[in-house]
Order: structure tokens, then sequence, then C-alpha cells
């Protein structure tokens, strides 16, 4: 074998030969302001690893097209032994915000006694999305306020392509 071969075979053994091996389950499409002539859509889905016996519950930007993934993100509600499809029926209740470009989509979790995440996405390319990070101010204080807990939500969408309308409510640290 030669070393061009070798290091070909190392590459791919590397790769794809070790990975875990993940199942997915069945996908559900979440509802949004979506335009008809989009090519992405936003979906759920529980994805199990046999090697780990781990189940993670992700949301998926996905090119209608080719089917291929764009980005996962992992939602705030994973698989709880305590209240089996408690934490499916929540991720499958987010509220999908597309901006009117398509290029930016928000996905508000389902909200429950301030659990659930707002995630939002930019779309780079028809095979590349990247999440943004809410602005660390949102996560410390609003007004100067302290909050023991606090839930940040999608107010009213996208105001223009780059400005999202958000609200956030919580307890007030005492």
């Amino acid at each position: 074998m030669s070393y061009t071969r070798l290091i070909v075979f190392v590459i791919f053994i590397a790769i794809y030969g070790f990975a875990a091996p993940r199942t997915s389950g069945e996908q559900f499409d979440l509802e949004g302001d979506l335009p008809q002539n989009q090519e992405f859509k936003v979906v759920v889905e529980e994805v199990k690893d046999q090697e780990k016996h781990t189940t993670t519950i992700l949301y998926r930007v996905l090119n209608i097209k080719t089917g291929m993934s764009l980005i996962d993100i992992p939602s705030s509600y994973q698989p709880d032994d305590d209240a089996p499809g408690w934490d499916l029926k929540n991720a499958k209740n987010a509220e999908i915000h597309w901006n009117k470009s398509c290029t930016k989509l928000a996905i508000d979790e389902d909200n429950y006694r301030y659990s659930g995440e707002v995630f939002i996405v930019a779309i780079v390319s028809a095979n590349k999305a990247k999440g943004i990070a809410l602005p660390e101010k949102l996560k410390n204080t609003r007004e100067g306020r302290k909050w023991d807990r606090y839930r940040v939500r999608v107010k009213s969408g996208w105001i223009t392509n780059d400005e999202l309308s958000i609200s956030v409510a919580g307890i007030e640290r005492t």
C-alpha cells in the first residue's frame, strides 16, 4: 500500500470510522412565518447515540432541496426519564420567526416557568448557517435590574432584516 493510500485511509477512518453511530427519530416540521418560496425549513428531531446510549433533541435548519442540515442546535428541553415525552412536546411547540429576506431566523422555545431559550440563526449559504449569540447585557441586566430568573421571548418578530423585537421578563433578585 502506498503512503498516499495509507494517508487517505487513515483520514477516512478518522472522519467516518470512529464517529459514534447516530440514528435519527421522526422529524417534526416547525411552523413559522415562512414565505412560500423559501428553500429552508426548521425541524425538531430526537437523535439517538447508540454508543453512548443517549438521546438529544435538536432543532435542525434544513435545505429543502438537498435535505442537508445547515446547523443543528440542541434544544434546552432534553429527555428526562421522570417525564417521558414532555421534553419533545415542548421542543415541538417552538415558534419560528423568519426575517423578510429569509437570511435569519429566531427559534423561540415554548416557555415553561422561565425555561426555554431564543436561538438566532443566520443563513450563510445554501449549505451553511451559524448561530448568533444574544447580547450579553440581556443575560445580566435590563434597565438596571438583576434577575434571579428571567426569560427572553420574541415579541413581534423581525422589525427589519437585522433587528428582532424581543422582550425580557423575570423574577427580580432581592
